[in-house]
């Protein structure tokens, strides 16, 4: 059972890292029309207005969820993850 509750963790993790930003000062990416990703350049007072602080953690400052407490843990709805800064599809 361990084994699996640490695969469970390693899967979570992974998710999770697709939205967060390994360097964070570096800014977050956005697509332009051609496709190439281009880093976002904002100010603090810009993030706070977009971002929750939940969401400005995890994204710009390595912050994680606990595991297993996010809603979205189990959605299954027909859809397109996107990220909260730039709008990217996460999962195409």
């Amino acid at each position: 059972m361990q084994r699996r509750g640490f695969l469970q963790m390693m899967l979570a993790g992974t998710s999770m890292l697709a939205l967060m930003v390994l360097k964070p000062m570096e800014g977050l990416m956005a697509a332009d029309k051609d496709d190439k990703i281009e880093p976002v350049v904002k100010s603090e007072s810009e993030w706070e207005q977009i971002l929750t602080p939940q969401q400005d953690d995890v994204l710009r400052h390595e912050g994680t969820e606990r595991p297993f407490t996010s809603p979205l843990l189990d959605e299954h709805r027909d859809g397109v993850f996107a990220c909260a800064a730039c709008g990217l599809e996460l999962f195409p």
